[in-house]
């Protein structure tokens, strides 16, 4: 599966997804909507999308009500007629999850093969973030039909489109009326009156156009304000100041089916780590093993896999800094079947027995040279003298 993207599409739907988040002070609003663009069997080019309404009848998750189904019904039914997107149909659909990681849910599930059933429709997850880029994961269906729901292949990181301040929060600007004119109309020379006219406001004063003297003594108090921050800067400037990137330098290694996973030990978060966590995802098995820190500062870990396809987390716990994780996913070939304890035995007795029919064989072919041998002998007449 092949999925092509534009950018700046991607942009402005993390941009939306992060306005969601904002919308409520815990977790946010999951908002979704439809990706068009075209498709060349499992090649997919997203080129444009329209962002969905979800009236929330069931909270803030992206779950449709039976009135949002039908509204997502008939949204796809009318993008055959829109003329902005002529040439374009529906590739799939993204929403955001702002309570849980990058995944399908079972509602995600249900909406997916309810109004996107093609092979070739695919689905983005948006996790997104306050500060920082978002998350985001794309998922597809197999050769067999279904979905890898539980995590994207791939994720990656997008940074947020920014949109324009809305009209209500732009700057208003006082409206200057035009200066108006002055003098009486004239007097008409036939002796009819002339129409009444409102008389000219008069001209305003110069001093009164004049902006208030204010006191100079806020500029003195404005110059202490500044020496203090400047220096409580300087005496924070250690926990101000850019540290240079930080990293694990997580890697795996396959050996005929056991996964070496190595980070470095000698970096500074590994130094200065209390404990650490590696989480591995083994098709359908989830495991967790817990290191403190001697442990983590040997800098490997064994793991006999049981599928072609191992994700692996590592987080590292630090005293006073944030914790710092990274992932790796392993994709190679199913691993070799090995046999358990009692299927070894037998196996070393079948190649026992191997051995000895072999020796048995060797000797009986041995002996019946012999025989053949003493039978020539006997059947050759006797040398005469």
């Amino acid at each position: 599966m092949r999925i092509d993207y534009s950018a700046t599409v991607v942009e402005d739907i993390c941009a939306l997804a992060v306005e969601g988040l904002s919308r409520l002070r815990r977790g946010g609003m999951e908002v979704g909507g439809i990706l068009f663009g075209i498709h060349r069997g499992q090649h997919v080019q997203i080129l444009t999308s329209r962002p969905l309404p979800c009236e929330h009848a069931y909270g803030p998750s992206f779950v449709l009500s039976p009135q949002d189904h039908q509204d997502l019904a008939g949204v796809l039914e009318a993008a055959s007629y829109d003329a902005a997107l002529r040439g374009l149909e529906p590739v799939g659909w993204y929403h955001s999850h702002t309570r849980s990681e990058i995944c399908l849910t079972e509602e995600d599930l249900d909406l997916y093969q309810r109004h996107f059933p093609e092979p070739w429709q695919v689905a983005m997850v948006i996790r997104p973030a306050q500060f920082g880029p978002c998350r985001v994961g794309f998922f597809f269906r197999e050769d067999d039909g279904g979905v890898r729901a539980e995590a994207s292949y791939l994720e990656f990181s997008v940074r947020p489109r920014r949109r324009p301040a809305p009209a209500h929060l732009a700057e208003r600007r006082p409206q200057v009326p035009p200066a108006a004119g002055s003098g009486d109309l004239p007097v008409p020379a036939n002796g009819l009156e002339a129409p009444h006219r409102e008389p000219s406001p008069a001209p305003v004063p110069s001093f009164a156009q004049m902006a208030p003297r204010r006191s100079l003594a806020w500029i003195g108090w404005l110059v202490v304000l500044c020496a203090v921050l400047a220096t409580a800067a300087y005496g924070t400037r250690n926990l101000w100041r850019p540290s240079p990137l930080e990293t694990l330098s997580l890697r795996v290694i396959d050996l005929d089916g056991q996964l070496i996973i190595e980070w470095d030990r000698a970096a500074a978060p590994v130094r200065q780590a209390a404990r650490a966590t590696c989480e591995i995802l083994d098709g359908a098995q989830r495991k967790s093993i817990e290191m403190e820190g001697e442990r983590l500062r040997e800098g490997s870990i064994t793991y006999a896999r049981i599928s072609d396809s191992v994700d692996v987390r590592l987080r590292v716990e630090r005293p006073r800094a944030a914790p710092l994780e990274e992932y790796i996913r392993f994709l190679g070939q199913p691993p070799p079947v090995r046999p358990t304890p009692d299927q070894a035995e037998t196996l070393r007795q079948r190649d026992e027995l191997r051995q000895q029919v072999e020796r048995m064989r060797a000797e009986l072919a041995r002996k019946n040279a012999q025989i053949r041998l003493l039978q020539q002998q006997r059947s050759s007449p006797a040398p005469q003298n």
